[in-house]
């Protein structure tokens, strides 16, 4: 019986060792700083993917653009670019390649960001 009335008596006695009192002076002004810092942090969070989601739409767009002048325009490019050797047998090769890269950058991206995830959690 003794035993059980032991851990009563620590847990009393911690409790009346307790400091009692209110919150720091400067409280409210540390939190609020805090608060302030997130903000700021989430600004530039957003301020930084806005501006990646620009270049990513840029580089789409020339890389739209070039692709429409490769395929869709009348000029000889074996003329105008006389060391670039473009044959009929090399563009599924070079196809293959674009699409590999393609896939690697895409898996690479997904890695990131799932581990990105990740650590927030």
């Amino acid at each position: 019986m003794e035993r059980k009335k032991e851990p009563d008596n620590v847990l009393r006695q911690a409790l009346e060792r307790r400091q009692v009192g209110g919150l720091p002076s400067n409280f409210s002004f540390r939190m609020m700083e805090r608060v302030r810092h997130e903000a700021l942090k989430q600004q530039r969070h957003r301020e930084r993917v806005l501006l990646f989601s620009m270049i990513g739409v840029l580089v789409v767009m020339i890389g739209l653009l070039i692709g429409y002048f490769i395929l869709y325009s009348d000029i000889q490019w074996s003329q105008a670019l006389p060391k670039l050797k473009l044959t009929d047998s090399a563009s599924p090769l070079w196809s293959f390649y674009v699409y590999i890269a393609g896939l690697a950058l895409l898996l690479l991206g997904g890695d990131y960001w799932l581990r990105k995830k990740k650590q927030k959690s």
